[in-house]
């Protein structure tokens, strides 16, 4: 926001109605023009185009207008940072946010810092403006004629709907009355995120101010004797914050003031060198030795791009005795492609482990008794990227992989032959070759006997399906089978050292088999194709259960668009999804001629259904 001459006042021609300083403020937050017939509080500004400047915030030089959109938040990850040089740049969200272009609320505050600082004044000095607005006690409350209904709720609900949204906000609505003005001291559950501290039109902002404020900022947030259900930290692998945030998280945690406590930290440069992760490393790890009291409370923990040495995973993992959530993205170890991580911690609370575009040989779980969900993304080295030991609850597995040509196929009861109690398997093969063999389902029944939901996602469009049907036959408990068929011209994951996409046969099922409890088939990607609707008929015929056949269209795709040759191109013209009644009903005929049992079949294309 860009501050402008006081003139500007004068321009705008106020008449006689005067406003409070909270109704200002709702004016600001939503960047409305204040109309000729209101006069605005003194000690602000207004900006060209007619918008009151808080006085806490016209002493700034923010650029252009507050435009960012924010979304309520439950839980959250960012799975990326860009950067250039030294300076920051926010990171994209991921984990279980909604993207801030699906809900528009409230702008966020330029500068959150001074938000924060403005809040904390305000109820330190049990601020009042002459205004009829709500003035009541948290516990006894007595309304005006014209008080909003909202702020008649009890302090619990309040607390529970200020939790639901970013932290910024939260404090913004704080602003709104005298009523609120208390609530965000509080909150049991908070998210610093340190995006939040980055205004959105000062993107060249240096690292070392973010930190400044987002470490000044915790500690003003952790002050009081307040308990935390849920702590979310979000910040920068930089020194000498890292210890001063530890120290304090610390404190508090040590005090049994934090239930949860989650750590996401970040690289501040784009693409890093390998210098540069051992550096990040080495900072981690100093951060884990320095602080202690912040590692035996810290429950999830989420870490890129960082160089350990080779046992410094496994030591962090029997330090931390209530982590539950271990995240590594971009790791590797000084020992390179040689080295196998091994996980031996058979008191270890860990429930979920990712591993995802890591540098390890090969990850091995020799006895992780409470683990429940594996996340493999990405791997370099021949398969199979792990070896599974001891893991009497593993119950959710997803592998990913864009197979490269060192890599050969294998076998699924090579991979899972320890597991029991498998219920949900995910498998992405990213378009290309397909990285796993199909065998005989007898040498999966003790795995996959308590199998509920398989997905098999991103299969590329030449490839037969019959061999699917090995996990058919091998899962007789399977309800939910998910394929995703992919057709994409521009080879969006395709690289030099792709392997090679060769077709898989196989024709081993057993002529008498039938499953008696798949109740959902769903292929997205599909189209009308004459090989595609005798693999669904033939599903139809084994699975004699089958209740539904969702149908969905393949995502559109920016790169397969803008080809030159995408309108000529027989092979998609060949493989239109379909959108007119007659085509649906037709299709839909097809599929079920024979059957005498009665089985749903919907078509989803964009964000229309049609049955």
């Amino acid at each position: 926001m860009e501050n402008f001459r006081e003139e500007g006042m004068a321009a705008n021609k106020f008449g006689p109605r005067n406003l409070t300083v909270d109704e200002a403020w709702v004016l600001y937050q939503n960047q409305h023009v204040a109309s000729p017939d209101m006069r605005l509080p003194t000690g602000g500004i207004l900006s060209d185009n007619g918008v009151w400047i808080p006085p806490l915030l016209k002493t700034r030089t923010h650029g252009g207008g507050v435009k960012s959109p924010l979304t309520a938040r439950t839980c959250y990850r960012r799975n990326e940072l860009h950067r250039s040089g030294m300076t920051t740049t926010k990171p994209s969200s991921m984990r279980g946010k909604k993207h801030r272009s699906e809900v528009t609320q409230l702008p966020i505050i330029p500068d959150f810092g001074a938000e924060l600082c403005r809040v904390e004044f305000m109820m330190d000095n049990n601020h009042e403006e002459d205004d009829d607005r709500i003035d009541a006690p948290h516990d006894g409350i007595e309304l005006h004629i014209d008080d909003d209904r909202i702020s008649t709720l009890p302090d619990d609900i309040l607390i529970h709907i200020l939790e639901c949204l970013d932290l910024p906000v939260a404090f913004q609505a704080s602003a709104l009355s005298r009523r609120w003005r208390y609530l965000p001291r509080l909150l049991s559950r908070l998210l610093i995120d340190v995006t939040d501290f980055m205004p959105p039109h000062h993107l060249n902002r240096p690292v070392d101010h973010i930190m400044t404020t987002y470490s000044d900022a915790v500690r003003r947030l952790l002050s009081g004797n307040r308990y935390i259900k849920h702590l979310q930290l979000s910040f920068y692998l930089t020194d000498p914050y890292l210890c001063t945030i530890g120290h304090i998280v610390g404190d508090v945690a040590e005090s049994g003031k934090i239930n949860c406590l989650e750590l996401t930290l970040w690289k501040h440069v784009v693409d890093p060198s390998f210098e540069q992760c051992i550096l990040f490393g080495q900072r981690f790890m100093n951060f884990f030795h320095v602080c202690p009291g912040t590692f035996r409370h810290v429950t999830r923990l989420f870490l890129q791009n960082l160089i350990f040495e080779d046992f410094d995973v496994p030591n962090l993992i029997d330090t931390c005795n209530k982590l539950c959530v271990l995240s590594l993205t971009s790791c590797d170890t000084v020992t390179g492609e040689e080295y196998v991580l091994k996980i031996d911690a058979p008191r270890s609370e860990l429930v979920a482990l990712e591993i995802i575009t890591c540098g390890f040989a090969r990850v091995d779980l020799v006895h992780v008794p409470k683990l429940g969900r594996l996340v493999c993304d990405t791997w370099y080295e021949p398969n199979p990227p792990l070896r599974l030991g001891i893991v009497p609850r593993l119950h959710n597995i997803c592998i990913s992989c864009n197979a490269l040509s060192n890599q050969t196929p294998f076998t699924l009861s090579e991979l899972l032959s320890s597991t029991r109690n498998l219920t949900i398997l995910y498998m992405n093969f990213c378009d290309q070759m397909v990285w796993i063999e199909p065998e005989d389902p007898k040498h999966l029944s003790h795995v996959f006997n308590n199998l509920r939901d398989v997905y098999v996602y991103n299969i590329f469009f030449e490839c037969d399906l019959n061999w699917t049907m090995f996990l058919l036959e091998a899962a007789p408990s399977l309800k939910n089978f998910y394929l995703m068929l992919s057709r994409h011209p521009c080879e969006r994951s395709r690289c030099k050292d792709t392997a090679k996409k060769v077709n898989v046969l196989w024709d081993q099922a057993s002529s008498g088999f039938k499953h008696h409890h798949l109740s959902l088939l769903e292929i997205k990607g599909f189209a009308m194709d004459d090989r595609l609707m005798k693999y669904i008929r033939h599903v139809m015929e084994r699975a004699v259960g089958l209740k539904r056949i969702r149908l969905l269209d393949q995502d559109t795709c920016e790169k397969c668009d803008s080809m030159d040759n995408i309108q000529s191109s027989p092979s998609l013209i060949r493989w239109r999804f379909p959108t007119e009644e007659g085509e649906k009903n037709l299709i839909s005929q097809q599929l079920v001629d024979g059957f005498s049992s009665s089985i749903d079949i919907g078509f989803f294309y964009g964000t229309f259904y049609y049955s």
